[in-house]
């Protein structure tokens, strides 16, 4: 049974469609409330199993009784007969909120196992807590669009949205989130599609070299340019960093330039995103099978003089997004080790050492001379 579900799961695709939404002032305060109503629950479920580990946790596993998620679920529902502010909220939105608890814990509990322990899961501040999940669709008008409209709950009523792009037509929408970010809201739809078949008309391949300086490069010689958008928004973030030193700590105005410094990293972050995207919805188009390197995105990151350009670059994430376009079109992605590309030729494979400044590639064998990041792209597609 369970090696079924797991074929089935592996012909499925999920994606998430993400949609902004102008609740009216009514509507704000109780999605308000029931974040705040989430957020109680959550560090309240959590009390509960920190005390449960504290009494059991020098226990042989085999004898070992924690809460689970089930106890917790039928705590909550004995709550919600006597407390009002619990009924203000959906029985499942408040049923999701136990399982991010139990995932939190189970994801420490595995880090025991695995001698990596990083601490229990941590107590939400005010603020901290941001969204709620219907995790699964009602029948009727929850969830449908009509006139840029959704229907929530008959507390909240409808909520207009901007519909900028229709759901696909073969998709099952499998949860409902509702977002805060900064003082926006949005609606998330997670959907699940059929994967389609592997096309056998795959002919255009091309390998991809990951840079700075050009963001993208193929190797048809194609060059994406980096727009660096931190380095563009650098004296913005540094004037809004400026004016929240001078404000006096616990003050409106302190605040107000907190909140003016989130906004630009913000924006910064969704002209980081919106340009992926674009990035790799024209590779994939163009495209039938692509080579990339397979870099250690996260350790990348840890070089302390370049992090910040190499997360804004966001390697990792472009992709990801190449990974699942490629799957919805039928078409191939694979990552190649990343070792000697750059060093190697692509022509005869001899190894040519450079450094990082050298730019351009120069084999004394074959007398191939190019680009260097060109030479490292023809390298990923000739491993």
């Amino acid at each position: 049974m369970f090696q079924k579900s797991k074929i089935k799961r592996k012909n499925k695709v999920y994606l998430s469609y993400k949609y902004r939404m102008y609740p009216t002032p009514r509507q704000k305060k109780i999605l308000y409330e029931t974040i705040e109503t989430c957020r109680r629950v959550y560090n309240d479920a959590l009390l509960d199993r920190r005390e449960n580990w504290e009494k059991v946790k020098h226990q042989e596993k085999e004898v070992r009784q924690t809460i689970s998620y089930v106890d917790q679920v039928k705590g909550i529902i004995d709550k919600r007969k006597t407390n009002w502010w619990l009924q203000r909220v959906e029985a499942q939105v408040l049923n999701d909120v136990l399982n991010r608890v139990r995932k939190a814990y189970e994801k420490f509990i595995s880090s025991l196992i695995n001698n990596v322990p990083h601490g229990l899961p941590n107590l939400k501040k005010k603020g901290d807590y941001k969204s709620f999940t219907y995790p699964s669709m009602k029948k009727g008008r929850f969830g449908k669009v009509s006139n840029n409209k959704v229907f929530l709950s008959r507390r909240i009523g409808e909520v207009k949205i901007r519909y900028h792009r229709e759901l696909p037509d073969n998709c099952k929408v499998k949860t409902l989130t509702v977002v805060k970010k900064l003082n926006e809201w949005y609606l998330i739809y997670k959907v699940e599609l059929l994967k389609p078949d592997e096309r056998s008309d795959l002919k255009i391949c091309v390998g991809l070299d990951f840079g700075l300086t050009s963001l993208v490069t193929l190797s048809n010689g194609q060059h994406i340019s980096n727009p660096a958008f931190i380095i563009q928004a650098y004296h913005k973030l540094k004037k809004t960093i400026t004016r929240y030193q001078r404000k006096e700590k616990d003050l409106k105005n302190r605040r107000k330039a907190t909140l003016e410094f989130l906004k630009v990293k913000q924006k910064v972050q969704h002209q980081r995103d919106d340009y992926r995207h674009k990035v790799t919805r024209a590779i994939i188009n163009a495209c039938d099978v692509v080579f990339y390197e397979g870099l250690h995105f996260f350790n990348l990151g840890k070089n302390t003089h370049m992090n910040i350009h190499i997360s804004d670059a966001g390697w990792g994430t472009i992709a990801r997004m190449l990974e699942y376009k490629a799957r919805l079109e039928g078409k191939m992605v694979f990552s190649v080790p990343p070792q000697n590309s750059s060093q190697l030729c692509s022509f005869c494979d001899t190894k040519i050492p450079k450094t990082v400044e050298v730019k351009i590639h120069k084999c004394y064998v074959c007398g191939l001379e190019m680009d260097r990041d060109e030479n490292a792209s023809r390298t990923t597609v000739t491993y």
